[in-house]
């Protein structure tokens, strides 16, 4: 009894085998014919593509090359042009000029020395700051208008 039920089985496996997609048979009979066939003559090989040379160069360094050229143009160019901005400012800075600090403090520009400007706060308050502490200049004149306008 044993074998017969192992037998039934066995048939009900093979059925169910072959009674699948017609795309898994071609893919089981290409399989068995590179398996049956002699070594070397399997199914027919791609030709492959030559490593290195122009492809590899055309492949990765010319795309690194033009993010390279787009991360000058959009961040690196316009960052040196904000910083040649900021160094003439800080040197066209003269006596009466009105500044305003990274901090927030405005103030008249009291004394010009090398690394140091006093600005004058209000009144007798004068403080000393950094050049690099201020963040922008208005000439006298330019704020002399500006308060006359309102």
């Amino acid at each position: 009894m044993f074998s017969t039920i192992h037998s039934i089985l066995t048939l009900a496996a093979a059925k169910t085998a072959e009674v699948t997609s017609p795309a898994a048979k071609v893919v089981t009979g290409a399989a068995r014919r590179v398996a049956s066939s002699p070594p070397g003559q399997g199914a027919p090989q791609q030709p492959q593509a030559p490593c290195g040379g122009r492809d590899m160069f055309t492949g990765f360094f010319i795309p690194l090359i033009i993010v390279f050229v787009i991360m000058y143009i959009f961040i690196i160019s316009p960052q040196r042009k904000k910083e040649k901005h900021r160094r003439e400012m800080l040197d066209s800075l003269g006596k009466g000029d009105n500044a305003v600090t990274i901090g927030g403090i405005h103030g008249t520009v009291w004394q010009v020395k090398d690394e140091e400007i006093v600005l004058k706060i209000d009144g007798d308050i004068k403080m000393t700051f950094s050049r690099g502490a201020i963040a922008r200049v208005v000439k006298k004149e330019e704020s002399g208008s500006d308060t006359a306008g309102s």
